[in-house]
């Protein structure tokens, strides 16, 4: 195991950082369905529709560059975090 792997699990991320890793980095909210983009980030489904809808999907918001593809994948990891953080593991609705 990595030493960063070690000093992760030894508890040193707060609650609040992994809050700050699931806000959507268009709204600055905690996502409710996020979905990794071509360029590798992932951001709320609505969000980056309508980003890609208004630069034809040339170009990834984050980084600039162009992608090479407009299929969003949903992001179950980041979809799990969000749903442990906000509801305590509850899920709201099941998912497929």
């Amino acid at each position: 195991m990595h030493r960063k792997s070690r000093r992760l699990m030894k508890g040193s991320i707060t609650r609040t950082k992994f809050l700050e890793w699931v806000l959507c980095p268009f709204s600055k909210d905690p996502m409710h369905d996020p979905v990794v983009c071509a360029d590798g980030h992932t951001y709320e489904r609505l969000y980056i529709t309508a980003w890609m809808l208004k630069s034809e999907g040339a170009i990834g918001p984050m980084t600039g560059l162009s992608l090479p593809s407009k299929v969003l994948t949903p992001n179950h990891f980041a979809c799990n975090i969000i749903e442990q953080l906000t509801n305590g593991g509850a899920r709201s609705t099941p998912r497929s």
